[in-house]
C-alpha cells in the first residue's frame, strides 16, 4: 500500500469548514516545505556548546510548560468545574466521566510537578501530548483556529501546547539516546 501524500492526509483528516481558511492554506504550505528540510531536522542535533543558551531556554520550556496543564487542573479543582467538565463529557457519550476528569486532573497536576522537575519527562509527556489532542478534537476545532483577538476558544492554544511538548519529547529521547553512546 502506498503512502498517502502529507497534504492529502490533511485535505483528509481537515473538517470541510476548514478547509477554505488560512488555518488549511497554512497546514498545506508546510506539507509541502517539509520534504525540503527533512534531512536537515534528522541531521541535526543540539551541541550544547556551540549554543549555550539553547539549554537554558530548554529548561525554561520543561519548567514553564507543564504550568499551563498545572494551572488548568487547579483552576478546574479550585472552581468546583470538574462535575461541569464530567457532564460534558458524558453528553459526548464517555463512560465515567467524572473518573476521567479527576484522572485527567491528577495526571496533569502530577505530571506537570514532575516534567518541571525533570523526571520521567519521556514517559509523562505523551501523556500531556494526548489530553491537549483530545482538548483540540473534541472541543477546539468546533471553535477554529484562533483563541483570542480573531476568535474565541480555537485550536491554536492546544497546537502551541503540543509544539512545545514535542520540543521536551526530543530533548528528553536525545539525552536519552546521548547517553546511551
Amino acid at each position: 500500500m502506498r503512502a498517502m501524500p502529507l497534504t492529502d492526509q490533511i485535505k483528509r483528516f481537515t473538517p470541510k469548514g476548514l478547509r477554505r481558511g488560512a488555518y488549511f492554506s497554512f497546514l498545506s504550505a508546510l506539507a509541502t516545505c517539509l520534504p525540503l528540510f527533512k534531512e536537515q531536522a534528522l541531521s541535526a542535533s543540539i551541541d550544547q556548546h556551540a549554543t549555550p543558551l539553547l539549554p537554558k531556554a530548554l529548561l525554561l520550556l520543561r519548567i514553564g510548560l507543564p504550568g499551563f496543564f498545572m494551572a488548568h487542573a487547579a483552576v478546574r479543582v479550585g472552581t468546583g468545574s470538574i462535575s461541569q467538565f464530567a457532564a460534558f463529557l458524558g453528553n459526548l457519550g464517555f463512560p465515567m466521566p467524572l473518573q476521567i476528569v479527576w484522572l485527567i486532573t491528577i495526571y496533569e497536576l502530577s505530571a506537570g510537578i514532575l516534567i518541571a522537575l525533570g523526571i520521567w519527562v519521556r514517559w509523562l509527556v505523551p501523556g500531556l501530548m494526548c489530553i491537549a489532542t483530545g482538548g483540540i478534537v473534541l472541543i477546539h476545532r468546533h471553535n477554529g483556529w484562533f483563541v483570542g483577538e480573531h476568535g474565541t476558544g480555537g485550536m491554536e492554544y492546544s497546537v502551541c501546547l503540543l509544539l512545545g511538548l514535542l520540543i521536551l519529547q526530543t530533548q528528553a529521547l536525545d539525552q536519552r539516546a546521548s547517553k546511551q553512546r
